[in-house]
């Protein structure tokens, strides 16, 4: 998605408690923001407000955790005051569940959260890592849930830094307590009907609900930031063919994509470029068609 418009406070250094019977947590990060949607929407202007801490525990060497709130509330027509805004942070914003609220106005909003986990395997130079969100609540515990999780490898090779990763996302949604709906519930919800997107893009992973994707990369970098990369994607957009899809809307499709880009650094310009030249195919189920065709961008940022 493109850059919300937010105000943000964040944790200055990543240092530890000084508390004896905190410090085990190690060094640790927060940040917060609070921004605001667009207009266009079917509830205009809603709140943004996210949170996220990250933190190193000192009980097992290379273990790194995060996790992560997100909540739209209010907009024009709905409650704005400073009651809904501690309703959605207790998460008090279940109609009819633990709020024990008749009124849907009164409703808070839509709450995303997650945990994340990234593991480095002792001394070698591999780390596997994963992230569980959940759509929903239940008993103060994520539900509705979406995965994502992949291994990672780093080293030198001629004087230059590369990294590989392989990793796998599954969009669609998995309840722990058995409900049996799936689809069409990732990035949704029955007030904010524009779900979590900002104009038209998912505040999340880029192949929105009901997707899973496979993806293989790797990077190649010198030391003055010149190099070269690639990302191959494999997988299904929107499988069941209804339901919002920022990529895929409408339709079920099977998707295949390969990217290889080039970063170079003009220092002595304060100039950096990324070119990217890929091939992208897109075969709609529905109707034995395929999109396909070359992608090219290229991207120039100045330092002032």
């Amino acid at each position: 998605a493109r850059p919300i418009p937010a105000i943000s406070l964040d944790r200055r250094k990543k240092e530890p408690f000084e508390s004896k019977w905190l410090s085990w947590i190690g060094p640790w990060s927060f940040h917060s923001f609070i921004g605001r949607l667009e207009k266009e929407r079917t509830i205009p202007s809603p709140y943004l407000w996210g949170m996220r801490g990250e933190f190193l525990p000192s009980i097992l060497d290379g273990l790194e955790i995060g996790f992560f709130r997100m909540m739209q509330l209010g907009g024009e027509g709905r409650q704005n005051g400073f009651s809904t805004w501690m309703d959605a942070f207790l998460s008090q914003d279940n109609y009819g569940a633990n709020t024990g609220r008749r009124d849907k106005s009164l409703e808070p909003g839509n709450q995303l959260a997650g945990i994340d986990l990234r593991w480095k395997a002792f001394d070698a130079p591999v780390a596997l890592y994963g992230q569980v969100v959940g759509e929903d609540e239940d008993k103060f515990l994520p539900n509705c849930l979406m995965f994502q999780y992949g291994v990672e490898n780093w080293g030198e090779w001629n004087d230059q830094s590369y990294r590989l990763f392989a990793e796998y996302a599954d969009l669609t949604s998995y309840w722990w307590t058995g409900d049996t709906r799936t689809r069409n519930i990732s990035y949704g919800h029955h007030i904010y009907t524009d779900g979590y997107r900002f104009h038209g893009r998912p505040i999340g992973h880029w192949a929105d609900q009901d997707s899973q994707i496979l993806s293989f990369g790797g990077l190649l970098l010198s030391e003055n930031g010149n190099g070269w990369g690639t990302i191959i994607r494999n997988g299904k957009l929107n499988e069941d063919g209804t339901g919002s899809n920022s990529v895929s809307s409408g339709y079920g499709s099977n998707f295949f994509q390969i990217e290889i880009y080039n970063f170079r650094n003009y220092s002595m310009y304060g100039l950096e470029t990324q070119t990217t030249l890929g091939w992208e195919e897109i075969k709609v189920k529905s109707l034995s068609e395929t999109e396909k065709g070359l992608m090219f961008n290229i991207s120039i940022a100045k330092e002032f």
